[in-house]
């Protein structure tokens, strides 16, 4: 009976822990607006996935849904560089602070702190290398991820 006691107890532990780490320290990344100019897509979210690893699979599921966000808005330029940002503490006026400013939304409030997540690039042979402050990964057109030599 006590051993019955101890395993629900663990179970109980263990699912709030999931659910903590789930909710509380890894949270859900959440879209909040895109932009487009002539230097590539701007993708501004929240809460950008921790790991570069986890950052790629975010990208891979979301870019269709993207895509069509961007098709519906009428803008069909959609190869070349996307840039994923973190919101922050949201769009602010300009000031002295390094800040991207987006054009396409009107000021004073149309900028964001830089904090890039991470930059896209797909070649015309169907590679696709994924920046980040750190690292560089490369997708090749067979669909394999590999850290290429720079």
């Amino acid at each position: 009976m006590k051993k019955e006691y101890l395993y629900t107890g663990m179970f109980i532990a263990i699912m709030t822990g999931l659910l903590v780490y789930h909710y509380l320290i890894n949270p859900p990344t959440y879209l909040v607006d895109l932009h487009s100019s002539s230097d590539g897509i701007d993708v501004v979210v929240t809460d950008p996935p921790m790991t570069h690893k986890q950052t790629i699979t975010w990208w891979q599921k979301s870019k269709p849904e993207l895509v069509n966000q961007l098709t519906q808005r009428g803008i069909s330029r959609l190869t070349g560089r996307w840039y994923i940002w973190d919101y922050g503490e949201g769009y602010k006026p300009l000031g002295k602070e390094d800040r991207i400013c987006f054009q396409d939304k009107p000021a004073p409030n149309n900028c964001l702190d830089k904090k890039v997540v991470m930059w896209i690039e797909e070649s015309e042979e169907g590679n696709t290398r994924f920046r980040f402050e750190n690292a560089v990964y490369e997708r090749n057109a067979a669909g394999k991820l590999y850290k290429p030599k720079i």
